[in-house]
């Protein structure tokens, strides 16, 4: 009836196949008025074999956490702050545990997180415990642009303020990822974000706090000292390009050895949301050799947005790879159907 009603596309469609038959049940989900996303939970026959739905963060992460790496590169897991390097403690964490998956290691090395979501390409960055993906868009807007230019009181120059919001007021650099998410801004390779991309995403709590040349860690409690909520559009926070890098001694964002084994040191010239502390017109970037340097506010560099992708969202095909990249269709999750 689903199939007949066009709520959901048919078992032929899906896996490109007339004679593919399948059966299960449709989750239903209310996204705004008249748009609900319909998600199957189903087993499919496709030739004689067996296929059955799966949501793209399951895939990840694996069977009883059977893609979770302990060292070298991949996806790994982190409890209360601490990596896990332990087979034994994958399972330790309690239920009030702040419990993430960020990958890291070196991009030479296949870490299969690209995302093909329509025809825009994504990686995953990290996956939150209900399975939440963050993907960061794997180009550019097209235009370079400042993370803020306003009159700097203290400086005495137009070279921004770095407080990303501040008793309601915003940033540039908020403006454009709100612009962004508004459907706005022009990327490289296509016009503007998809539009139904939207109806996959999910609101989360971003960590906007200012940090130190000279403090250490990478668990986010610096950034997330000051956090604001149902946030839709992001940049990458310094702790998450600090956690993509295997180097041990990658403790404060100045270090050079943050770029070492760092999958994410390969995105340069783009802006960080975090910024420094000591000097309220400098804002980090992560340079051309890899590493993050502070510079004035008010100089043009890439935007590189990240978006929260729901859990619940299947993927159709890819391995991960640049070249086969995992696919989402955004076409098989809304309908406007009542």
């Amino acid at each position: 009836l689903l199939v007949e009603e066009n709520y959901i596309n048919s078992a032929s469609e899906l896996f490109k196949n007339k004679d593919a038959s399948c059966y299960g049940d449709v989750s239903v989900y209310y996204l705004e008025e008249n748009k609900y996303d319909y998600v199957p939970d189903i087993t499919c026959n496709v030739n004689g074999e067996n296929k059955v739905s799966k949501n793209l963060s399951n895939l990840l992460i694996g069977d009883g956490e059977e893609h979770i790496v302990l060292t070298g590169s991949g996806l790994y897991k982190r409890i209360n702050g601490k990596w896990i390097t332990e087979e034994e403690d994958l399972s330790s964490g309690a239920s009030d545990d702040d419990v993430y998956y960020f990958y890291r290691g070196n991009e030479k090395l296949q870490l299969n997180n690209y995302v093909q979501i329509d025809d825009m390409l994504f990686r995953v960055v990290m996956l939150d415990n209900y399975g939440n993906m963050l993907m960061m868009y794997n180009s550019t807007f097209k235009s370079t642009y400042y993370w803020d230019k306003r009159y700097n009181s203290e400086v005495g120059k137009n070279q921004g303020v770095n407080t990303y919001i501040e008793n309601g007021v915003k940033s540039a650099a908020m403006e454009k990822l709100e612009s962004f998410y508004e459907g706005k801004e022009i990327l490289n390779n296509r016009k503007v974000y998809s539009e139904s991309l939207k109806y996959i995403t999910e609101d989360f709590d971003l960590c906007i706090g200012k940090r130190g040349i000279d403090e250490e860690g990478t668990d986010g409690a610096i950034e997330c000292t000051n956090k604001i909520e149902n946030q839709r559009a992001t940049i990458l926070p310094a702790y998450m390009f600090m956690s993509a890098s295997l180097d041990p001694t990658c403790t404060k964002i100045t270090d050079q050895s943050c770029g070492n084994n760092n999958y994410l040191a390969g995105y340069t010239g783009s802006w960080l949301l975090t910024t420094q502390k000591e000097k309220s017109n400098y804002c980090f970037y992560v340079s051309g050799d890899g590493c993050v340097r502070a510079t004035y506010c008010s100089t043009n560099l890439s935007y590189r947005p990240m978006v929260m992708i729901s859990s619940r969202v299947q993927y159709t095909g890819g391995t991960g790879t640049e070249t086969d990249p995992y696919i989402i269709d955004t076409t098989n999750y809304v309908s406007t159907k009542k």
